[in-house]
């Protein structure tokens, strides 16, 4: 109703003859038992309530985005509906009145919490912090006051905004020092510690959203615990909170990931595929792998297991994923070495993790090389001529000790 009013103003200013003001206020009244919402937006007409407000998740925003013959950017919350209809849960009857949108909710005895004043910052603070326009909270104050020696008690009325914080993701990165994501971090994730990387981005062109993307310093203790609530992937639409467990988005090895995803499209489609393949690998690729060896071993420390998941259960991402694996090798106990460099050396890699054997035998190549269990009779490994010959003449030259082995060890040797 807002963004309405604020669009028709900008071609007729009488739209805005009754104030200029574009805000919404929650009026708690607990003398009465009565909770007041309003907005000073366009309101509407008899007509448009009975069409709007007659249907469950009916909404008159569609309509009036199909409506632009100009084609404006005027993305709005349609198709919805709920928020509405859920206020009536807690309401006996209603008056709506007044230009823009008075609607009274007349609570039952049982729902009177919601004229708290802590409970209602709760609610806005959870749903709809980051929406462009103000939440005013109107909240009675008693003060005391000398008269004629006497001290009396006087109600005012006092006007307090719940959403002066701008969205972060809106801002643009280079606004943004590393102590504002840290304190966004630390209240979203609910972490006491700092992130270890970030990524922010947007995608514009048929499908628009914006997202921020955080990867934790270390996992939990429960993270693959099935059955636990995570909260990790919350999404918005037009910055007011419409899922705060978006796990579709995320695939189950990456739900280490924090962040948020706010799109400005209706209905909302945002794929997995849309959300992992292109950027949730760039925050450990290019934010730690490049940037930081010391932050990337600490990082694969706390997240080892989910990478060789992931390249277990995820076909189509599992070559993007190797790069990320780390080993300690006969080269060195002390150093991880990739599999990049392994093969320009061809050193023996230890691979102790129990899902080392899931991993790999899904990985099977890397950059054509194919990889071999050594461990296993008779591995099927390519070899030339030349290479066919030395091995031979190595077999060979160990027989003597083979037979000696065996001779010593008897039947504790089968093969």
């Amino acid at each position: 109703a807002l963004d309405k009013i604020r669009y028709k103003s900008l071609t007729d200013s009488s739209k805005l003859d009754n104030g200029h003001e574009l805000y919404i206020q929650i009026i708690p009244d607990k003398e009465n038992n009565v909770l007041m919402l309003r907005d000073t937006g366009i309101g509407m007409t008899k007509a448009e309530l009975v069409n709007n407000l007659g249907t469950i998740a009916r909404s008159g925003t569609k309509d009036f985005i199909e409506a632009l013959h100009s084609g404006a950017d005027i993305s709005m919350i349609g198709l919805f509906g709920v928020g509405f209809y859920s206020a009536y849960l807690v309401a006996d009857h209603n008056e709506p009145i007044g230009r823009g949108t008075l609607i009274k909710l007349f609570l039952k005895e049982d729902q009177l919490e919601y004229l708290e004043e802590h409970k209602i910052k709760e609610l806005v603070k959870k749903h709809s912090e980051f929406i462009c326009h103000p939440i005013q909270l109107i909240v009675g104050k008693e003060a005391e006051k000398d008269e004629e020696n006497d001290k009396v008690k006087i109600k005012t009325l006092e006007t307090e905004e719940l959403n002066n914080t701008k969205p972060i993701w809106k801002r643009n990165s280079d606004d943004i020092n590393h102590e504002e994501y840290a304190a966004f971090y630390k209240s979203l994730a609910n972490d006491w510690e700092e992130h270890l990387a970030v990524k922010q981005f947007s995608v514009e062109g048929q499908l628009e959203f914006r997202a921020i993307l955080f990867v934790p310093r270390r996992a939990p203790f429960d993270l693959f615990e099935n059955k636990k609530k995570r909260n990790n992937i919350k999404l918005y639409v037009r910055s007011v909170l419409i899922m705060d467990d978006c796990e579709d988005l995320i695939p189950k090895y990456l739900d280490f990931i924090k962040g948020i995803v706010d799109s400005e499209d209706l209905p909302l489609n945002i794929s997995r595929e849309m959300l992992q393949h292109n950027k949730i690998f760039q925050v450990i690729r290019k934010n730690i792998i490049a940037e930081d060896k010391e932050d990337f071993a600490k990082f694969y420390d706390a997240f080892t297991k989910n990478i060789k998941l992931g390249i277990y259960e995820d076909s189509q991402n599992r070559y993007k994923l190797a790069e990320f694996l780390r080993y300690y090798s006969t080269k060195s106990t002390d150093e991880l070495t990739s599999l990049k460099d392994y093969i320009t050396r061809y050193e023996v890699l230890f691979m102790t993790d129990p899902i080392d054997e899931y991993s790999v035998s899904q990985l099977k190549e890397y950059e054509g090389k194919k990889l071999v269990c050594i461990t296993k009779e008779g591995p099927e490994i390519d070899e030339d001529e030349e290479e066919k010959k030395l091995r031979e003449e190595d077999i060979k030259n160990y027989d003597y000790l083979c037979k000696q082995i065996k001779e010593i060890l008897g039947d504790n040797v089968v093969k």
